[in-house]
């Protein structure tokens, strides 16, 4: 089974049209998803999300079985930061704009895909914790 990275790093070059180096856009993925002393942690992502109540019901939404729900490239920003998704987008060579329509496309494929095998759900104590954390916001 792939990895979550390489399944991103596939999913980002096939919404680029099969632009970019495989490497290269593996190598932006895993700065992107970089967490403190964590290489890829796309948990903590999840996590930021479930703490704020306009990002909290994606993020459900792709960690449960049903349709995952979009998410607009100005809340990848917000989840991000701007100089993250500045040095993404200067890494690929491509525009800020394209990077975060890109990413809002894969994001959400990515958890849904980290989550079915549970490594993202692990991550964040299994269902319960995930649904403990959105009880927390309500």
């Amino acid at each position: 089974m792939m990895d979550l990275l390489e399944i991103g790093t596939n999913l980002l070059k096939a919404q680029l049209g099969g632009r970019g180096d495989t490497s290269q856009i593996t190598s932006a993925l895993s700065d992107l998803f970089k967490s403190g002393s964590k290489d890829f942690d796309i948990a903590t992502i999840v996590t930021k999300m479930m703490g704020n109540n306009a990002l909290a019901g994606l993020a459900t939404s792709w960690l449960g079985d049903g349709a995952n729900k979009e998410i607009e490239p100005h809340q990848v920003q917000e989840i991000f930061g701007e100089n993250k998704i500045s040095n993404f987008s200067e890494k690929l060579g491509i525009d800020k704009g394209t990077a975060l329509e890109s990413l809002s496309k894969v994001i959400p494929q990515m958890v849904d895909k980290g989550s079915s095998d549970g490594s993202v759900l692990d991550s964040l104590g299994g269902l319960g914790g995930a649904a403990g954390m959105l009880n927390k916001l309500f």
